[in-house]
């Protein structure tokens, strides 16, 4: 291989090296935008949003907390699987992070995160 060639090669995985740190640091700090729960249709599966709304319905069993957040006349149904803890309360707002599904035909929401506001 020439100089050139080797020389090209390094800059070439180095511009890599840099690329996946970046993507890596900016995926650290993406936060979803946060949508109405309203809005939230099939074309939102498999996607990651973020709401706000009321807890209007909560159940804690074998360490997975299952809520309805509302908002307005909308509502969906969240699921926090392995969650040790927690402090929430019917009535309390919320904001929920996580992943659109469909389960059993109804869309709901995989949660990652779960924050008052």
């Amino acid at each position: 291989m020439k100089n050139y060639e080797k020389l090209i090669l390094r800059i070439s995985v180095i511009l890599i090296l840099i690329g996946f740190i970046v993507l890596y640091i900016s995926s650290i700090f993406y936060e979803p935008r946060i949508i109405s729960i309203s809005e939230i249709n099939s074309n939102f599966v498999g996607k990651n949003i973020k709401v706000y709304g009321n807890i209007t319905y909560l159940n804690w069993k074998d360490n997975n907390l299952f809520l309805i957040v509302s908002e307005r006349n909308s509502d969906i149904f969240v699921v926090k699987f392995s969650i040790k803890d927690h402090t929430f309360k019917k009535h309390q707002n919320i904001y929920v992070s996580g992943q659109v599904n469909i389960y059993q035909g109804d869309l709901e929401i995989i949660a990652d995160r779960l924050e008052s506001p």
